[in-house]
C-alpha cells in the first residue's frame, strides 16, 4: 500500500499548499470541456482538501477558531451537527486563481498571499452555517475584514482549544486586531 505523502512543517503550510495549487491549476488543460465538467468537484475542494491532509485528525479539530455551541457538540461523542466553514469562501480565491491560470498569470505569489489574508477556518454547528452566506461576502465587504460574514449573522468565534497543533495563525493580521474581532460579540 503507498504511503500517504507528508505534509510540509506546520509554518509553511500555506506556503505548501499555495505551490500545489498553482502546480494543479497551471497544469490543468483548460479549454478542453469535458476535463473541466469532470474534474470540477476536485476544482472546487482542491485547496480545503490540500490544508485538511497536512494535518492528522478529525477536520473540525483542524480549524482555530470555533462557536461556543460548536465546541460543546466538539467535546461530546459522538460529534454530530458540524461544519468546518471558510470564514472568507475559498470560492472568492478559487474563480480569481481559475481566470489567472486559464490566461496564464498566476502565480504562487498571488494565491500565497490571498491565503495569508483570508485563508481562516472556524467550526460552527450545522444551524449557524444556515446563518452564513454560502458564497460570498456582504455586497460592502472592504476585502480587510474576514469576518464579516459572521459579523451579519450575529455569530460570535473564539479560540479552538480541542484544535490540533501547528495550525497556521493570521500572519498578514495584527493580532489585537483578531483578538478585538473575535473575543467581542459580532452584532448585526
Amino acid at each position: 500500500m503507498p504511503r500517504r505523502a507528508t505534509a510540509a512543517p506546520p509554518h509553511d503550510v500555506l506556503a505548501a499548499m499555495a505551490d500545489a495549487y498553482v502546480a494543479f491549476l497551471k497544469g490543468f488543460p483548460w479549454g478542453v470541456p469535458l476535463a473541466e465538467s469532470g474534474a470540477r468537484e476536485g476544482l472546487n475542494k482542491f485547496i480545503k482538501n490540500a490544508y485538511l491532509g497536512a494535518f492528522r485528525g478529525m477536520k473540525y479539530r483542524k480549524a482555530p477558531l470555533v462557536t461556543a455551541a460548536a465546541l460543546k457538540r466538539l467535546r461530546k461523542k459522538p460529534v454530530r451537527r458540524l461544519v468546518f466553514e471558510h470564514v472568507v469562501p475559498t470560492t472568492l480565491i478559487q474563480v480569481e486563481c481559475e481566470q489567472l491560470a486559464r490566461a496564464g498569470r498566476l502565480s504562487k505569489d498571488h494565491v500565497l498571499s490571498w491565503l495569508r489574508q483570508y485563508w481562516v477556518t472556524a467550526t460552527v454547528t450545522k444551524e449557524e452555517d444556515g446563518h452564513l452566506s454560502k458564497v460570498t461576502m456582504p455586497a460592502d465587504w472592504d476585502r480587510r475584514d474576514p469576518f464579516a460574514r459572521y459579523r451579519l449573522a450575529g455569530l460570535i468565534l473564539i479560540p479552538n482549544p480541542e484544535a490540533v497543533g501547528g495550525l497556521p495563525g493570521y500572519p498578514d493580521l495584527p493580532v489585537d486586531w483578531v483578538r478585538e474581532r473575535i473575543s467581542v460579540p459580532m452584532s448585526r
